[in-house]
Formats: structure tokens, sequence, C-alpha cells
């Protein structure tokens, strides 16, 4: 995969996550809630990737076992978790009910009315985007020598 459609792919999923602009002219709370949601929902996509990413680099580097679970190793795990949990305060901290109620979110996320319901539909979605985009770059056999592994890591990390 070049690193051209690894951008075009993650702007796409990014794209698929952010809100969508209300029929009406939104309030200056509501614009603030879909702005939070957005920027929210684009941090806590980087900070999976990034430990995703870091997990199957140390697979790649023998330092974990070929047959890994990311999303159960516990350092990654963490991470996910703690970037989950800043993502549940941001956005429930910022969007009363009222106000998510009030905009029309995209995806799968279509029909949220509780702050609740949105960050849990958010951080779905933001999770299976952050395992498929790992997921195309890591295909290949678990342990790469040298310059095989090198390519691996340039081009996850210029997703």
């Amino acid at each position: 995969m070049s690193i051209r459609t690894c951008a075009l792919t993650l702007t796409l999923a990014l794209a698929i996550g952010l809100p969508a602009p209300a029929a009406a002219e939104l309030t200056p709370v509501q614009r603030t809630c879909q702005k939070r949601v957005g920027a929210q929902g684009a941090a806590y996509l980087r900070k999976a990737l990034k430990a995703l990413r870091q997990c199957h680099d140390r697979i790649s580097s023998g330092a974990l076992a070929a047959g890994t679970d990311c999303t159960l190793e516990a350092s990654t795990a963490m991470r996910i978790q703690n970037a989950a949990a800043r993502f549940t305060t941001r956005v429930t901290g910022g969007c009363p009910d009222a106000d998510v109620a009030s905009l029309v979110f995209g995806g799968p996320c279509y029909g949220s009315t509780t702050a609740n319901d949105l960050v849990a539909c958010e951080l779905d979605a933001h999770q299976d985007e952050a395992l498929a985009l790992t997921a195309t770059v890591y295909q290949t056999p678990p342990v790469l020598a040298g310059a095989a592994r090198t390519c691996q890591k340039t081009v996850a990390r210029a997703c």
C-alpha cells in the first residue's frame, strides 16, 4: 500500500467518523459539541493507531510472540483504554444530551441521542478503523529482518 493510499484511507476513515452538519444553522453550543466530538475522535484514533503500531512493531522485531493479539497485550490495551477514557470524559463533559440529540452524526453513529450512546458508537467505530488500518500494514510474516522491518515501520507511521 502506498503512503498516498494509506493517507487517503485515513482521511476517509476520519471523515466517516466526523459529525455531519445539521440542516439548520448550529447554535454556538452545538457547534462546540460538534467540534469537540470531531477533535477528540481524531485524537483517540491517533493514539489507538500509535499503540497498535508499536505493538505490531514489537512483534515484527521478535520482542513479542508472533501470535500476540495487540488488542489484549497489556501495555497496548492500557494505552487504548486511557485514550478511550480521555475521549469519554471530554465528549460527555462538553456535549449535553440535548445537544447530541439535536445534531446529526454520520456513519454508524447516525441517530445517537445521548452523549453516552455517541461515545460508545464513536469508540467502536474508531477502534474498528484503527484495527483495519494496522491490518493493512502488518499482514506480512510476524518477524522481519532489518530493511523489511524498517520499511514496515515507515509505512505504518505514514498512516
